[in-house]
């Protein structure tokens, strides 16, 4: 007689025996009918797991229920979890694998692993990428919108020309609406590819909010710590795919501009309207992002505290200053936020400004024993000043 669920027990099927299973133990990972759960609920070594329904279990996701209780290879209980590798481990991969490697107790690691924080950051990240999709496919559309409405401003200035001449004008007018057609087809074609690659994310980030819910619900904690792996992983490639728009220009304002040719006044030298071209400006979308993942969402290997003799001297920049008298003292420096440098003479109560090529663009006389400049903002800055002399 075949199961009506699909899911058998376990236990009756090493007995030969056709029974649906009702629940589901998760320590286990095997199917129990009623019968069975209550002999698996007086026993010693089980009564502790935790079991849930067969209907719940086919909730969670599949990289979720393939979680093992056991490894693999030596068919001993996870024990252990190596932090260097970031996997469990049981006691026959330590002494094969991991003899090296920093562990922990396993049971200690997944205690935390069903807490509210995990989710709530994992479904922050999910929100801020869902939001981030939104606001790229509002921009994206808006887009299309200014390349319509620049498409036909411009085509309105080519037929307003167009009626002030005659029939000589048929061939070059039929090219230059080409060049115009062709290049929103291409920028038309560039955005909405975008458009449909969000459309997708969106769907992905859709699937994982359900399958955080079901595993919030039904997962056990081992399955939850290993399995959210893979949520983690699937959330940082639709956020690298979401920033990548940013960084490969595909978020930049795009725009069609028209050249007009002023030979058009002089009806005898005409050879074309004029030039059509697609321009960009920077993107207008600001992604909304949480990059203090309060250290990572699941636990991560311990590494070494850097200190401040690990930090090497490089040389960035070098300035010229065009100072004849060799007596200057250069006590303080700072950069400015639009990449400008400013440098204290202490000597001869002199403040040199130096601009991004490094050439020297002012210098400002200030009262005498300036020591040190810091930078407000843009436009101020703040000098200290020291009445006593200082020595080399």
């Amino acid at each position: 007689m075949a199961a009506s669920s699909g899911t058998l027990c376990d236990v009756c099927d090493s007995q030969h025996l056709t029974i649906d299973a009702i629940f589901w133990c998760l320590e286990c990972d095997e199917g129990l009918c009623t019968t069975c759960l209550k002999y698996h609920n007086a026993s010693k070594l089980s009564k502790n797991h935790e079991v849930i329904s067969v209907d719940n279990y086919k909730q969670l996701p599949s990289f979720m229920t393939s979680v093992q209780q056991y490894c693999s290879d030596h068919d001993k209980k996870y024990q252990l979890y190596c932090l260097q590798h970031e996997i469990p481990c049981c006691t026959h991969c330590v002494s094969a694998i991991h003899k090296k490697c920093d562990l922990t107790a396993l049971d200690e690691i997944v205690k935390t692993s069903k807490t509210s924080a995990l989710f709530d950051n994992l479904e922050h990240s999910l929100n801020d990428l869902k939001e981030n999709i939104k606001r790229i496919t509002k921009d994206r559309v808006q887009n299309l919108s200014k390349v319509h409405q620049s498409r036909e401003k411009i085509q309105s200035e080519i037929k307003t020309m167009r009626d002030k001449i005659d029939k000589h004008l048929d061939r070059i007018e039929q090219k230059i609406l080409q060049d115009l057609g062709d290049v929103e087809k291409g920028v038309n074609s560039e955005i909405q590819h975008i458009h449909n690659k969000l459309l997708e994310h969106t769907k992905t980030v859709e699937d994982l909010e359900v399958h955080i819910s079901a595993i919030k619900k039904y997962a056990s904690d081992l399955q939850i710590f290993v399995g959210m792996k893979k949520v983690e992983t699937d959330i940082e490639h639709a956020e690298k795919f979401v920033m990548s728009l940013l960084e490969d220009g595909s978020l930049q304002q795009v725009d069609i501009d028209f050249k007009m040719d002023h030979k058009l006044f002089d009806i005898l030298s005409i050879k074309g309207y004029g030039n059509i071209s697609r321009t960009t400006s920077s993107s207008a979308v600001v992604m909304k992002t949480e990059k203090n993942k309060q250290a990572q969402y699941l636990v991560a290997p311990s590494r070494a505290t850097r200190t401040i003799n690990d930090i090497n001297i490089s040389s960035h920049r070098k300035v010229k200053i065009t100072k004849n008298n060799k007596y200057s003292l250069f006590t303080g420096c700072t950069i400015r936020p639009t990449g400008q440098i400013v440098l204290v003479d202490w000597n001869y109560a002199d403040i040199f400004i130096f601009n991004e090529s490094e050439s020297l663009e002012c210098t400002i006389k200030v009262s005498r024993g300036p020591v040190d400049v810091t930078c407000i903002d843009e436009k101020t800055i703040a000098i200290s000043h020291d009445r006593h002399p200082l020595h080399n």
